[in-house]
């Protein structure tokens, strides 16, 4: 009811976008906010880009969700290319060094490969400081 009462108090304000087959409500002003420049992200489990949503499909096929978590509630690491999960990752060590291991649900991978590289980097860099 909180949620409806807020909505209500700036329905005015936003615009009713379709995605896919849901409909989804914006503020106008995000609707001519630029694109973001391609990212990929090694999120950790339990990161609140899965687990606080109750509906994963616009951010994770159905078909890899078993890949992303179980039935019983525990979430894998995942890599999330363009706001979409894409595949897992996990920690290792090479050298005594930390690295992340990639891998994706479609055999081909992310656009550009150099987003892998720099996202692994910046797992490395967060250790070696």
């Amino acid at each position: 009811s909180d949620v409806r009462a807020a909505i209500g108090s700036i329905r005015d304000e936003l615009e009713t976008l379709r995605l896919g087959d849901r409909e989804r409500l914006i503020h106008r002003s995000w609707m001519d906010f630029p694109a973001p420049a391609p990212a990929l992200h090694l999120l950790p489990p339990y990161d609140e880009y899965l687990i606080g949503y109750r509906d994963r499909e616009p951010v994770l096929r159905a078909e890899h969700a078993p890949a992303a978590h179980n039935r019983w509630g525990i979430f894998y690491p995942v890599v999330l290319a363009a706001g979409r999960v894409a595949g897992n990752w996990s920690a290792a060590r090479r050298e005594g060094r930390p690295i992340a291991e990639v891998s994706f649900f479609d055999s081909s991978g992310p656009a550009d490969p150099a987003l892998v590289e720099q996202a692994v980097g910046r797992y490395r860099a967060f250790f070696e400081r």
